[in-house]
């Protein structure tokens, strides 16, 4: 695929933008992490905009190949992740953890998208930058260091580090949808922590 497009990498920077510019206005900081939800209509029915978004999030770039194709992502330096403020001025703002959810066609039909991502996470978690300003990297460590703890069995630091750089979650191969339909259809439910229950484990 040709998506991203260089037109698409602007609106993604604008829409991460104006998310932490809410995040901020809400909560007086920035986020640490943030959650987003990633469709196939994002592949076929745009240009890639939502894909940039996260992209801007984490502090990374599209990079595009002579033939306007984009083959792998690059960092974006600490001293030009920038957020405008209302007032005009500029504010430093770190890199921030993104945990993506895909549709089941989307995980089927444009797998590179979700290897993208998955790469430009393995490789922001390696970068030598400061935990205030890589939350990534952060994260990754603080993942590593529980599972080292809660696992019985030896791991080796590379295996850990893939654990712990694990951010594109859908359902299982084969399966679509996230089972809480199921669970309404055949009422086996009886409060809203069921269906998150169902939900989380599908």
């Amino acid at each position: 695929t040709c998506l991203p497009t260089r037109a698409a990498w602007n609106i993604g920077q604008q829409m991460a933008d104006k998310l932490l510019l809410k995040y901020l206005e809400e909560e007086g900081r920035l986020p640490e992490s943030v959650g987003i939800s990633i469709w196939s209509s994002d592949a076929y029915k745009s240009d890639g905009e939502l894909l940039c978004q996260i992209l801007a999030l984490m502090g990374a770039r599209p990079a595009w190949g002579r033939q306007g194709r984009v083959h792998s992502t690059t960092p974006i330096d600490l001293e030009a992740l920038l957020l405008e403020l209302p007032d005009g001025s500029l504010k430093k703002r770190p890199r921030v953890d993104v945990t993506i959810q895909t549709s089941s066609i989307m995980r089927d039909l444009v797998p590179n998208f979700c290897d993208l991502l998955d790469r430009t996470v393995v490789m922001l978690s390696r970068l030598d930058e400061p935990d205030e300003w890589n939350f990534i990297r952060k994260h990754t460590r603080q993942q590593m260091d529980q599972l080292s703890e809660q696992t019985r069995e030896e791991i080796s630091d590379s295996r850990l580090r893939r654990m712990a750089t694990l951010r594109i979650f859908s359902s299982a191969p084969g399966t679509y949808g996230l089972g809480v339909g199921l669970a309404l259809d055949a009422s086996a439910w009886q409060d809203k922590k069921d269906l998150a229950e169902v939900y989380i484990n599908w």
